[in-house]
């Protein structure tokens, strides 16, 4: 009897990284007698409307009958609004005890986290210490997640401390992807030899990156060295083992159930647990133990040893089942690779092992051999489903799924639907599967609103491989499934996918999740959803329709961004004065209260760029547009006039708040002059006042009567400090 079942809002379930922390949960999960059941939802406020289709999926995870909520943080944010996201997760606290690993949302809720500044130092530790690296690149991950500020925080950090210079052109936003590491390269390529390491934010970036490098005829390390983040390929089983820091994501995930399961039974928890990070020194950085693979290189690592003595003792041990043994070895072979193995020694060592003869009776011999096997299998990639049935391993693609759950249908009743699905899923090997219709239609709006209808019944129901009997199957849509007609434990793990079509949803699968799967969520998912539609001829029609939207889409997205950058500064990438008009006409169609700007102005900036040159005036209205953004509210727009000047408008404001503002401000650009570490200083005067309304001569009484005040300071400033003194006594010195 599963002592209770919990939900899993996570954005996608595919990717190294992703695959992991799965796994991980599953492991934990079944060793505390869990039901899982995962709500992957994408991207909330996507700019795309299919991703944000999948924003259903939170909706029925909101509305589940589960005891607690494991909020998976890392890409939960990305291609997301993140007033979405807090909203979304706010709903989800209301409703019962929530815990969130990796990024920290601010929901009131507990979190688990991994030490990314302290795994970033460790990283760069390692690399000046053993490399005698002082060059470094810095690729960023997605902007806006709470990951990439860390991780780069760390490095800024570590870098000021040591006076080492980060400089701008040696910086590029991978986006925490191989294809955005990949654009972001080409920028780089003239100051390669100006490096001595390029760190990525995070693995996947780092292979990306060492792929480009390959083509254009560079070695890694040799040439330069590339580090990642994450630990994502876990073992190191890349051609070329990545140096990374490891999330150390299975001490992460046994924190986080455990704080649920505490949390789930009234007990007090803790509301913040960082979880150490695990440097794991490879190949790419220059160090490693793929030297001994090398010809004529005969020695064997020692952690090599250790790991073949850990595997012997477990062996000997032989106690429990041999799934059990499989989650040992799983997190020994994790462990080894921090330290530089991959798959191919732990292959070679399980060989090795497997020439000994055990000094066992014949079953616990038998025992071993097979334990064995199933270790290497692991290793190997083989499906548990493929070595059990002897079946070859293999995968279909989307059309060719479709198109055979299309050649099973003979026609549109239940039975045809039923019995198509049922030889079709079979085939691809889901042996659990229960597709739901909704008694209504269901939608999802550009702001992640979802509207579920309250009814719903069965379609298909298939259990271990059998049809199930669904006629008149009727209940509530927020129970998910009908519980009371499901025999206890069958639904162990399963993993929950919307039926929908354009933006009409239908339905939603559930499918059982098992290591025979061979096509992905996303093609089950699409073939299904163009039968279950019924139309077969007007599923193709839609999907051209599809197309076609898709492209329109995209022009109108490209449309949106010019309309963007007509109201965006080029150089800081705040609003210009076209924005800061747009932005308080918006206002004024929401019929808030009058706002206040805040007008601010550079001192001395003419002077910078005569004695240092106008990039150096560049990087302090860069520093100082930085400063400004970090020190005002998330609701305020922040805008450059032009030259030195700034403006603010701030919706929600009192004139009490005016000067802790300006503190922010002035704490910032503290902040900042301390990082420049240039020959100058960035110092500013400022002014405010409040808006009468919401129109273009409301803006320029308030600009006016801001600069006045703005005006009367910058004058004071120059009484006390005279003319430039300030920045001749910093270039003296």
């Amino acid at each position: 009897m599963a002592s209770g079942r919990i939900a899993v809002v996570i954005r996608e379930m595919e990717g190294p990284f992703q695959e992991q922390l799965v796994r991980a949960i599953l492991m934990v999960a079944r060793r505390e007698n869990l039901e899982v059941v995962f709500f992957p939802g994408r991207g909330l406020g996507s700019a795309s409307e299919f991703e944000r289709q999948f924003a259903i999926t939170y909706g029925l995870a909101e509305a589940a009958p589960v005891q607690g909520t494991i909020v998976v943080g890392g890409t939960l944010g990305r291609d997301a609004d993140p007033h979405l996201v807090r909203r979304m997760l706010t709903r989800q606290v209301a409703h019962r005890p929530v815990v969130a690993i990796g990024t920290d949302f601010g929901i009131g809720s507990p979190v688990i986290v991994g030490d990314n500044r302290g795994g970033m130092r460790d990283l760069l530790t390692h690399l000046m210490e053993h490399h005698g690296c002082r060059r470094f690149a810095y690729m960023h991950g997605a902007r806006g997640s709470n990951d990439s500020v860390e991780r780069y925080g760390a490095v800024r950090e570590f870098l000021v401390e040591h006076g080492l210079p980060l400089r701008t052109e040696l910086e590029a936003w991978g986006e925490f992807n191989a294809a955005d590491a990949m654009l972001a390269m080409p920028a780089l390529m003239p100051y390669i030899r100006e490096m001595d390491v390029l760190v990525c934010a995070n693995d996947s970036m780092a292979q990306a990156v060492i792929q480009f490098l390959n083509e254009a005829g560079l070695r890694v390390p040799q040439d330069l060295r590339v580090v990642g983040y994450d630990d994502a390929y876990g073992s190191g089983d890349l051609a070329l083992p990545i140096t990374s820091v490891s999330q150390n994501i299975q001490a992460q995930v046994e924190h986080t159930i455990a704080v649920l399961m505490a949390h789930m039974s009234g007990e007090s928890v803790a509301s913040r647990e960082v979880v150490p990070a695990q440097l794991a020194v490879r190949t790419t950085c220059g160090c490693g133990y793929h030297l001994y693979l090398e010809a004529g290189h005969a020695s064997i690592p020692d952690w090599l040893l250790l790991a073949e003595e850990s595997l012997r003792e477990m062996l000997e041990a032989g106690a429990g089942s041999d799934r059990d043994f499989l989650d040992q070895f799983e997190a020994l072979a994790t462990t080894a690779g921090r330290h530089g193995l991959n798959r191919r020694d732990l292959v070679e060592s399980l060989l090795r092992l497997s020439l000994v003869s055990p000094q066992q009776a014949p079953e616990q011999s038998t025992t071993v051999r097979r334990r064995l096997v199933l270790a290497a299998a692991l290793l190997c990639g083989i499906e548990e489903r493929a070595m059990k049935e002897a079946l070859p391993p293999f995968r279909l693609n989307s059309e060719t799924f479709a198109g055979r759950l299309r050649e099973g249908m003979r026609g549109q009743r239940r039975d045809d639907v039923q019995q198509a699905l049922l030889q079709t899923l079979s085939m691809v090997g889901v042996r659990t599967a229960f597709v739901v219709t909704y008694g209504g239609v269901g939608h999802v709006d550009a702001q992640g609103n979802t509207t579920l209808p309250l009814d719903a019944r069965l379609l298909f129901a298939m259990l271990d491989g059998k049809l199930l009997e669904v006629e008149h199957q009727e209940f509530a849509t927020a129970l998910l499934l009908p519980w009371h007609d499901i025999p206890a434990g069958a639904l162990p793990v399963c993993v929950v996918q919307p039926l929908f079509n354009h933006n009409d949803h239908y339905g939603y699968c559930v499918f059982a999740m098992n290591d025979g799967w061979r096509v992905s969520l996303e093609e089950l998912r699409d073939g299904i959803s163009s039968v279950v539609c019924g139309r077969l001829v007007i599923a193709e029609i839609e999907r051209a329709r599809d197309r076609l939207r898709n492209d329109l889409e995209q022009a109108l997205h490209a449309q949106n961004a010019l309309s963007t950058q007509a109201q965006q500064d080029d150089m800081t990438g705040l609003a210009n004065r076209r924005g800061l008009m747009q932005a308080l006409q918006t206002l004024g169609s929401s019929e808030a209260l009058a706002p206040w700007l805040l007008l601010a102005d550079l001192d001395g900036l003419k002077g910078i760029n005569d004695r240092f040159g106008h990039a150096e005036g560049d990087r302090a209205i860069l520093a100082f547009a930085h400063a400004l953004r970090q020190a005002m509210p998330e609701d305020a727009v922040c805008a450059r006039l032009g030259g030195d000047e700034f403006a603010v408008l701030l919706p929600r404001c009192a004139p009490s708040m005016i000067g802790p503002l300006h503190d922010a401000l002035a704490r910032e650009v503290a902040a900042a002059n301390a990082g420049l570490q240039a020959a100058w200083e960035i110092a500013f005067s400022h002014g405010y006042s409040a808006l009468a309304g919401f129109s273009v001569d409301a803006l320029v009484e308030a600009l006016r009567s801001a600069d006045e005040l703005l005006y009367q300071e910058k004058a004071e400033h120059k009484r006390h400090r005279g003319p430039d003194r300030r920045m001749e006594l910093r270039a003296e010195t």
